[in-house]
């Protein structure tokens, strides 16, 4: 059976937890709850009739300023857990803010990929002075008539191959990733909140000063604990936003128009996007080598069917020279003969090896030529002992 007199509500933490605070903010009486126990007691009826759940609420609604209590000291138990939590989505987004705005790498990467875009669509229209990040998505949608690499694929080979630093412009943007899971309207709406929960702290501080027999130095220690932190995230919050924006126009963005995480969102999708090309490039050529050594070491198989294709050629050379034993003598083989017929062939052409043979029987069929032509002119009168000399046509 519980009555009025038995409520002294406390602020100490150590009573009253989190989970219990949370029970009883869901079972304060209502006004209509309110004027319906005054009026049975106004009827002259007894608490004792009353079952315990109606005598507890009946308690309740006796203790004065009670949602304000509960509101009080459920922002005291949770602060800590949301200063810890604040905290660092609002350092993300100042050293992602600055680490993106500030890397030379990322300002070179961008300068090259709108140098490929002014190539590529230079027979359209002229040279562009920038492009929107959102762009940086649809890089990996222009791809070969294979369909197997993107336009991010050669972006990256020639990054590799022409600006190697430009590579890992990634290792100076960690902060990015954990930025781009803030919602920073979300971390200003509960800095507000914090900001509201202390001033209703100081005003319950202020009744219960004007009040005798209460206890007020926890609730003094804590407000004065929680007064500096909230000063940190109120200007840790107008940081975050300041910074923010400068970086978004940096890049030629509306501030208006962009959140921290649907911006950084671009830049993680096409980190990512950049690495995967980079690893499937490099994949490409890990697999091009092991190819190429395998041409260069054949198998036994191929190494049999050469010799044997290398010997039935040898042997039917030497068929061949058999038929010619002019064309090269066994003792040419030591005495650097083939070695000056190769010089030879570089300073007059190659002859047959039986052009002496064919030249010999010219000779005797000219000669035969001549004796008929000179016993025909004797024939004709023509004098043949006479000082002039006969006029012979070959």
């Amino acid at each position: 059976m519980i009555y009025s007199k038995n409520f002294n509500f406390s602020l100490d933490l150590k009573i009253l937890t989190s989970d219990t605070i949370d029970i009883l903010q869901h079972f304060i009486p209502t006004e209509v709850e309110a004027k319906a126990f005054a009026s049975y007691l106004s009827d002259g009826k007894s608490l004792m009739n009353l079952s315990d759940d109606d005598q507890f609420l009946y308690g309740l609604s006796k203790i004065e300023r009670l949602s304000q209590k509960l509101n009080v000291v459920s922002f005291m138990a949770n602060f800590s857990e949301t200063n810890q939590n604040l905290m660092p989505q609002l350092k993300a987004i100042i050293a992602a803010s600055a680490s993106l705005k500030n890397n030379s790498r990322f300002k070179r990467l961008l300068e090259i990929i709108l140098a490929f875009g002014n190539y590529m669509n230079s027979s359209k229209r002229g040279p562009v002075y920038g492009f929107k990040l959102a762009s940086l998505e649809i890089l990996t949608d222009t791809r070969t008539h294979d369909k197997r690499l993107t336009l991010l694929h050669y972006i990256t080979q020639t990054i590799e191959e022409r600006f190697p630093d430009v590579l890992y412009f990634h290792t100076d943007l960690q902060a990015i990733e954990k930025a781009a899971q803030v919602s920073l309207e979300n971390v200003q709406t509960d800095v507000q909140d914090l900001t509201r929960g202390l001033d209703n702290a100081k005003r319950e501080l202020s009744v219960r000063q004007t009040m005798k027999n209460v206890e007020i130095r926890s609730l003094e220690e804590f407000i004065n604990f929680a007064q500096d932190r909230i000063d940190r995230l109120v200007k840790d919050a107008k940081s975050a936003q300041d910074v923010f924006n400068q970086c978004v126009e940096y890049f030629g963005e509306a501030p208006r128009t962009q959140t921290p995480s649907n911006f950084f969102s671009i830049i993680v999708k096409f980190q990512r996007a950049f690495q995967q090309a980079h690893n499937e490039n490099e994949e490409r050529k890990r697999l091009a080598r092991e190819a190429a050594a395998t041409l260069d070491r054949p198998n036994k198989r191929q190494i049999t069917k050469r010799s044997q294709e290398e010997l039935l050629n040898e042997l039917k050379g030497r068929k061949e020279a058999i038929k010619d034993q002019k064309l090269i003598k066994r003792e040419a083989l030591t005495d650097g003969t083939i070695e000056t017929l190769l010089d030879d062939l570089k300073k007059a052409p190659y002859l047959r090896a039986d052009a002496a043979r064919r030249n010999r029987r010219k000779t005797q069929e000219l000669m035969k030529q001549i004796s008929r032509d000179v016993h025909a002119g004797v024939t004709n009168g023509i004098n043949t002992n006479n000082n002039t000399p006969t006029e012979v046509h070959f």
